[in-house]
């Protein structure tokens, strides 16, 4: 890490001249206290580089978390769409069913009632035809029997 090589020279510099002022700069104590620097100069650095490769990969992770929740979001959103469509596509042909069935029986009650009109007409024909019938056999028996009975009255 470049930040940390610099804060690391930038420390031993200081500690140095800080040794050199106090004439100790080869001595023991020297060397104890910049290797006290440096370990807790690296541990420090390393916490920090590891808090920030984690956090990138926190962010990467969310940000991909969160894009692969509104891509679901957004397929479920279409399904629920396409369901809704087929639910309506559902009721129009069952409208059209009720439709289609009501005139259906609209239409067998007026084909009835055009069928028992036909029997009737037809009723009505055969029995005016036999009606007709009647009257003229009725005619024709009373004419016979007043014959026969003027006849009869002549034989007597």
């Amino acid at each position: 890490d470049p930040g940390m090589q610099f804060r690391m020279s930038q420390g031993v510099k200081s500690l140095d001249q800080s040794a050199a002022n106090a004439g100790n700069l080869h001595s023991g104590a020297q060397q104890k206290a910049l290797l006290a620097y440096g370990q807790n100069q690296g541990s420090q650095e390393f916490n920090n580089a590891y808090n920030r490769q984690y956090g990138q990969f926190k962010d990467t992770q969310d940000t991909a978390r969160s894009q692969h929740n509104i891509e679901n979001q957004a397929a479920t959103d279409i399904e629920r769409y396409k369901m809704g469509d087929l639910m309506n596509l559902g009721q129009q042909g069952q409208s059209a069913t009720n439709t289609m069935n009501s005139n259906l029986q609209t239409g067998n009650a007026a084909d009835l009632n055009l069928q028992g009109a036909l029997a009737d007409a037809k009723a009505k024909r055969a029995g005016g035809f036999m009606a007709g019938m009647g009257n003229a056999l009725t005619g024709a028996g009373n004419a016979g029997a007043n014959t026969y009975a003027s006849y009869m009255m002549g034989q007597k």
